[in-house]
């Protein structure tokens, strides 16, 4: 890209039009990243791990070049050339595939890699249903691109773009415009940007505009007053000076001045910034409360065992605003930058699985008597009760669409589904999201391994220890020698037991703790201690305890407290 960008997303329909079948692209008052040809300052750009390493970061968004070879296969290449990032040299379109692959990939210095040169369906195959890929200088290949992305089940997380006027996009590229996100392209240098724009707007109604400027003028400012009051969003690019004038991503980090770089280009509206430092920026965003949340990076810092931070459990959801197991209970918590989001499996008397904690309707419906004796089609007619038992107007979620919701967005943590856990699996799997579940029980090592085992590669499952208990020391020293689980739900009520203070030297990192602080749990270093005193509460199961998953009623105090520590 040789411009600054500003990309506008459509507030009012971007829950519909932009699903989240990668990590969550958009939440209101949140600002996501995109990295720039990936993360290229670690790996080589456009590589199929620089967009893996986007994945494991957390940024919602990567963006990749394109090139075709000679036999019309899509290559990720930003060059018209290939002599400055590979070992091969002249066009790529003299070459065939075969060829492009006996050739490797340079790192930013130049040095040639082990990294082959990645096909374009490589590339969506890696990044399906994890993140969001913005396809740049694709214009003249938007056929083959959406031949490809058909193939890998990917148009819906992908946005693609050109800098033409309307009446051109349309008479070149309609059928394509049909199926895929388009983005057009304003360049402010264009002394008929406005016209273009007005143009969209009257009859495309797009749902992302890419305006680029090098100046901020009163030009600028009437098109993005313009593009916001049709209810868009700003994505502005922080790449390098002459893009942003002056408001680039090395004055950010190298010189400290992220407040007055990124803070002012959000200021200034951005609701995405592409980046050049994606992790930088990613923590710039989360440390001010901004990030929007991604089960990607959640998972990785669970899979890593990160002792450098705390991830926050919210305890079915945030029932204190919305009725507990509810749609917008789970949202809330997304929304308030959550990391997991613990909900209750029941199951109806046909066979559905549905949200709630209880065996009976009675205390979160307006029904009445057992789930499993009645049907989910007598259950839709029901509506939840707030915590003050106010019935609502929310409806009892199936556990189905808990999933699909939160997909890319959080992970879930399913309690009460060990009695399930073939159907449960199963729903996972037609979902795509058993990388965003946690299961948990009382099991023994052989019972899981015999009802999991072939799941466990890719299904979280959280062993769960009653400290009181006199196996509970050999419980743990035998699933960490056996199965070195990624966490363990640890919790004890006698204030004299030792095993509390032992568990994380048993441990090892090789696991984490999960414990609830939940009111009266674990010598009531819990939720009502922490309103008064967070470090006799909170910090007392971070730092005597060892831990590093924390279920709470209490989610926005325990997140402004872990952030305070520089743990969240």
């Amino acid at each position: 890209m040789k411009n600054l960008c500003l990309i506008a997303l459509t507030l009012g329909l971007m829950a519909q039009v932009f699903p989240s079948r990668a990590q969550a692209l958009y939440e209101e008052g949140k600002v996501s990243v995109i990295s720039h040809r990936g993360d290229w300052r670690n790996t080589p750009e456009n590589s199929i791990r620089a967009i893996q390493n986007c994945i494991d970061l957390g940024v919602n968004m990567v963006e990749i070049d394109i090139k075709k070879t000679k036999d019309n296969e899509l290559i990720l290449l930003h060059d018209k050339t290939l002599d400055r990032t590979t070992t091969g040299k002249g066009l790529p379109q003299d070459y065939t595939l075969a060829e492009i692959k006996q050739m490797r990939l340079r790192n930013g210095a130049g040095v040639a890699t082990s990294h082959q040169i990645p096909t374009l369906e490589e590339a969506m195959i890696v990044a399906k249903g994890k993140i969001w890929v913005n396809i740049d200088k694709g214009y003249d290949y938007f056929d083959l691109v959406e031949k490809v992305l058909e193939k890998t089940g990917t148009t819906q997380q992908v946005l693609i773009k050109a800098g033409l006027p309307y009446q051109k996009v349309v008479a070149e590229n309609k059928a394509v415009l049909d199926k895929l996100f388009f983005m057009p392209i304003i360049d402010m240098a264009n002394p008929d940007a406005m016209t273009m724009v007005e143009e969209y707007i009257k009859n495309m109604q797009p749902k992302v505009f890419e305006v680029c400027f090098t100046q901020i003028d009163q030009a600028l400012q009437n098109v993005l007053d313009r593009i916001q009051k049709s209810g868009s969003k700003v994505w502005i690019n922080t790449l390098w000076p002459s893009l942003c004038a002056g408001l680039n991503d090395d004055r950010a980090v190298e010189e400290n001045q992220q407040d007055s770089i990124w803070g002012k280009v959000i200021e200034m509206g951005a609701s995405f910034i592409q980046t050049d430092r994606p992790k930088e920026l990613v923590n710039y965003l989360r440390n001010q409360g901004k990030s929007v949340n991604t089960a990607g990076y959640i998972r990785k810092k669970l899979m890593d065992r990160d002792q450098h931070y705390v991830h926050v459990v919210s305890h079915r959801g945030d029932w204190k605003q919305f009725p507990e197991n509810s749609l917008d209970a789970i949202n809330s918590i997304i929304q308030m930058g959550g990391d997991v989001v613990e909900i209750d499996v029941q199951r109806t008397k046909d066979g559905q699985l549905i949200l709630m904690h209880d065996e009976r309707l009675d205390r979160t419906t307006n029904g009445k008597g057992l789930i499993a004796e009645t049907t989910f089609a007598d259950i839709q007619k029901l509506f939840l009760k707030d915590h003050n038992g106010n019935v609502t107007q929310h409806k009892v979620p199936t556990l189905k669409e808990v999933l699909l919701m939160s997909k890319g967005r959080i992970m879930l943590n399913l309690d009460k589904a060990d009695r399930f856990f073939e159907q449960v699996v199963a729903l996972l799997q037609e979902t795509g999201t058993t990388d965003i579940a946690i299961l948990k029980g009382l099991q023994s090592i052989e019972e899981i391994n015999n009802r999991l085992g072939v799941h466990l590669d890719s299904i979280i499952f959280m062993p769960m220890v009653r400290m009181d208990n006199d196996d509970a020391e050999q419980r743990i020293t035998s699933f960490v020698n056996e199965m070195a689980p990624v966490v363990f739900e640890v919790g004890y009520q006698k204030s004299d037991n030792p095993l509390p203070l032992k568990a994380k030297k048993l441990v090892a990192r090789k696991s984490l703790l999960w414990y609830n602080s939940l009111k009266g749990r674990n010598g009531n270093h819990d939720d009502v201690v922490s309103k008064a005193d967070p470090d006799a509460g909170y910090g007392y199961l971070i730092d005597k305890l060892g831990a590093r998953m924390i279920q709470t009623d209490e989610p926005a105090r325990l997140i402004e407290y872990l952030r305070s520590r520089d743990l969240h």
